[in-house]
């Protein structure tokens, strides 16, 4: 009988343990999935501060401007006097063939040195350094410009890869609404099928719904992390860290609408974009180098001041034969701190014909800078050409934008009205699901919509040169 009883709760004991199991399994699942993970917040400025710093395109730029800047400082130093120094020491043997008084042969042998230290200063080379360094200058300035069109070029691939981002997040916010509204819709179908109160038809009209929306779920979910590995691979950071990027506002994305005309954003582009600017640049480059052509034609002005000194050490001395000695010499450093002799020189050189050269090179930067022109004048016409068609994006995009709320509203109480009518049977099953899924088409184009006129904006700036960082 006691065997009996302890039988009894152990089987009660099992079977409220095997009650709780299910209990205990969604608390532990709750807990888990409570647990704190370690999220990297990004947001729209963060990624273009990253994508900025660590672009290889901008890092090259640095380089190429650097280089520049050395460049200019050799120009700055042609305007600098030289100083060259020139020492030297040989041992010699030999004759000399000498007519200082008598014609005399010397047979010589010893050390002889010779110490030169010398400055020149260019005073007047046909303005050659002046114009060499204001093109280089002109260039440095072209460089900045072409540097500056990188940067705006990596925002506006980076606002457009996070808006996208931003436009999957809605995406999958609309698909995960309507999935759990098909889900919620398909369990009261299959109880009323279960009473008879509904056709089966309809409940597997919405299974084919449900199995729909949960593929179109997926497929959003793995779009938006190829997205965000995109972004990742461009603003260059580890792709096994989790992120969390931070959506973007709306609030002001009707703001100002009505105040942009064509013809100022033209005017801003043409004033702005830093592409025309670089090829404006260039230009200057070009007519600075005809004046460089130029100077070959004037003369070459050099003011040189340079101070020698010699000495020697005469082992022996021969002359006609006769073997004379020294009956005493200076020591070596006395000779040449004491043997200074000083030059003050004024030399001008002028080639009068240079084979046609100087002509050749004059001819040639004349077409150079004449090829400068056409490129600006084409470049300003391209400009115009890309305002004009981001302007009629802009004025579409604007469009839509009240358009697909007008269609939007209009979705919404079409749905309202045909979830009514099926709940009494005035209307039937496919007529639900039709409004349905015009309400969610509805609701994805709004979000399309909203995106794309922020991303209009942001093109306009990029297309008049006003995109800032």
């Amino acid at each position: 009988m006691i065997f009996v009883k302890h039988t009894k709760k152990i089987i009660y004991f099992f079977l409220t343990f095997c009650k709780l199991i299910p209990v205990i399994a969604i608390e532990l699942e709750s807990y888990l999935t409570k647990l704190p993970t370690s999220y990297i917040e990004l947001s729209l400025e963060k990624c273009i501060n990253l994508g900025l710093q660590n672009s290889i395109s901008i890092l090259r730029n640095k380089s190429n401007l650097e280089l520049t800047g050395y460049d200019i400082l050799k120009s700055y130093g042609n305007f600098l006097p030289n100083l060259a120094l020139q020492l030297g020491n040989n041992y010699t043997y030999g004759n000399s063939y000498l007519t200082t008084t008598s014609p005399t042969y010397v047979n010589t042998a010893g050390f002889f040195g010779n110490f030169t230290i010398s400055s020149t200063l260019n005073i007047f080379n046909g303005f050659a350094d002046i114009t060499n360094l204001n093109s280089i200058i002109t260039k440095k300035d072209s460089e900045n410009f072409t540097f500056e069109k990188a940067k705006q070029i990596i925002i506006i691939d980076i606002i457009q890869n996070y808006l996208q981002i931003t436009l999957d997040n809605n995406m999958i916010e609309i698909a995960t609404q309507n999935l759990q509204e098909y889900q919620t819709r398909e369990k009261l179908l299959l109880a009323q099928t279960n009473l008879g109160a509904k056709s089966i038809a309809d409940l597997y009209l919405q299974q084919a719904q449900t199995s729909l929306a949960e593929s179109n779920l997926n497929s959003l979910k793995n779009k938006i992390r190829n997205d965000e590995i995109l972004l990742l691979k461009k603003i260059r950071l580890d792709y096994q860290k989790n992120y969390k990027f931070i959506p973007v506002k709306f609030e002001d994305v009707l703001q100002d609408t009505n105040q942009i005309t064509e013809s100022n954003l033209i005017k801003i582009a043409l004033n702005k974009r830093s592409d025309l600017k670089s090829i404006q640049a260039l230009k200057k480059v070009s007519e600075l180098e005809i004046e460089t052509a130029k100077s070959s034609y004037y003369p070459k002005i050099d003011f040189t001041v340079s101070a020698i000194s010699n000495a020697a050490y005469v082992n022996s001395q021969i002359v006609n034969g006769s073997n004379i000695p020294y009956s005493s010499q200076d020591p070596y450093q006395k000779q040449f701190l004491s043997n200074f002799k000083y030059q003050f020189l004024l030399n001008l050189n002028w080639i009068i014909f240079d084979k046609l050269i100087s002509y050749s090179n004059e001819n040639q930067a004349i077409q150079k800078y004449s090829q400068s022109k056409n490129e600006e004048i084409e470049e300003q016409q391209k400009i115009i050409s890309e305002v004009r068609t981001e302007f009629g994006n802009y004025r579409l995009a604007l469009q839509e934008l009240d358009s697909t709320a007008k269609v939007l509203l209009a979705s919404k109480k079409a749905y309202q009205v045909m979830s009514g009518r099926y709940k009494v049977g005035s209307a039937s099953f496919i007529d639900l699901i039709t409004s349905q899924s015009t309400l969610e088409q509805a609701e994805y184009n709004r979000s399309k919509s909203l995106i794309n006129f922020l991303m209009q904006k942001w093109n306009l700036k990029f297309i008049t040169g006003d995109l800032q960082n």
